[in-house]
């Protein structure tokens, strides 16, 4: 009888062991998911598709800000040197962070009205943000610039004196390897 038990209990902890671990993955799962930039633009998007009066408009200056903020981590992530500009767009990134609330707040407003009001607000606001990260990609497009073009002109020289100096290199063996048969026939 003893034995009955302990293999009973032996299995109702495999059992809330399984339970336990199978709820552990799927909430790591749809918490990534959750945080999932790509699905969350996507469901924005799909979302964009179907609604229709100034939700539509909401939902098309959330996604207007992400992309905006995606380009600017994007130029961010390609820069060299550090400097200000990394703090500028964080102070950015706090500024359209508060924007996308009030945004998404909007979303669930009843009151088409009330939505429609607010529109014009929020899209100066999304425009200011939007060119604000513009300005910042082109001052980090700059860092980029050559506009004389002095880099290429500099690599197309050093091409060619390598490719002089090969050919040169390239005739002396053939004239040393020329001479080699006479050489070992005049010994």
């Amino acid at each position: 009888m003893t034995t009955l038990l302990e293999v009973l209990a032996a299995l109702a902890a495999i059992c809330a062991l399984s339970v336990g671990l199978t709820v552990a993955v799927v909430w790591a799962i749809a918490r990534r998911i959750r945080r999932s930039r790509a699905i969350n633009d996507g469901l924005l998007r799909v979302r964009l598709g179907v609604s229709i009066g100034p939700r539509r408009t909401v939902l098309a200056l959330r996604l207007h800000l992400r992309r905006s903020l995606d380009s600017g981590r994007s130029a961010l992530r390609s820069m060299s040197r550090g400097g200000e500009i990394p703090r500028l767009f964080h102070r950015i990134e706090v500024e359209a962070s508060a924007l996308d609330a009030r945004l998404r707040l909007l979303e669930s407003e009843p009151d088409s009205r009330a939505v429609a009001a607010a529109i014009p607000g929020l899209e100066r606001d999304t425009a200011r943000v939007a060119a604000m990260i513009r300005t910042l990609r082109a001052s980090i497009a700059s860092e980029f610039d050559d506009p004389a073009g002095v880099a290429l002109v500099d690599l197309q020289s050093d091409i060619e004196r390598e490719v002089a100096a090969l050919t040169a290199g390239a005739d002396a063996l053939r004239t040393l390897h020329q001479r080699w048969p006479e050489e070992r026939s005049s010994r």
